[in-house]
Formats: C-alpha cells, structure tokens, sequence
C-alpha cells in the first residue's frame, strides 16, 4: 500500500476507498452461510474455486488449439 500511495501522490493523485452496496440479486442465505465461516474457510473455498477456473481456462485452451 504505501508503494501505491507513493505512487499515487507522485501524479498527483490520492488514494480513497468506500464501500457501497451491491446493486443486483444476491442470494441472503448464502450470504449468512459465508459468514457465518471464518476468514481462513473463506479464503481456503476462494483458493479452490481459483485453482478450479484455472483448470476450466486450461481445458478451453487446450481445446482451441
């Protein structure tokens, strides 16, 4: 982050974060599932889903060809 701000200050410019709420259908139970969770059980099931669409963009790679 400070690498950023350094950045960032150095054009001028300063960095602001905010939080809004989604616009959209979520689904409220699944959003109480995953937090009901801790941090490490989210981020372990955010790992496997990432691990899991690398394998998807590997496999329609590997069919174009």
């Amino acid at each position: 982050m400070d690498t950023i701000e350094r950045l960032l200050a150095a054009m001028g410019e300063r960095l602001e974060l905010s939080v809004r709420r989604i616009d959209g259908d979520f689904d409220p139970d699944h959003l109480a599932d995953s937090m009901a969770q801790t941090m490490t059980e989210r981020l372990e099931r955010s790992l496997a889903w990432n691990r899991f669409a690398g394998r998807l963009t590997g496999v329609a790679s590997s069919d174009q060809r």
